[in-house]
């Protein structure tokens, strides 16, 4: 199964993985809220597996944790990690994905 990456964060350039996991695999950078659904419903009418990498604070009304609850509500399958500055957000990303059992990927 074909894998995509998303990159969560509206000042952060995307890191230049260097991961095995990663190799020929679908790399995109979403800086707001809409960007990163469209990627996820894309990936989705693709059958992609799907890992996100959060920021929480997007600079605009909807945020990452906003991302996470669209995740839940349509129980869409991910693999995430978070690297969201904000300690609370980043308890509440963490907190809401894995009581649905959603897991973070590991490298």
């Amino acid at each position: 199964m074909k894998r995509i990456f998303i990159w969560l964060d509206d000042e952060r350039p995307m890191l230049g993985f260097q991961s095995p996991y990663l190799q020929n695999e679908i790399m995109f950078h979403a800086r707001n809220y809409q960007e990163c659904i469209d990627a996820i419903i894309e990936a989705q009418s693709q059958d992609y597996e799907i890992w996100i990498h959060f920021d929480n604070d997007l600079g605009e009304e909807k945020e990452g944790y906003d991302v996470a609850k669209y995740i839940v509500e349509n129980q869409i399958p991910i693999k995430y990690r978070i690297h969201t500055m904000n300690p609370v957000a980043r308890k509440n990303i963490e907190q809401l994905l894995s009581h649905y059992g959603y897991k973070q990927f590991q490298w």
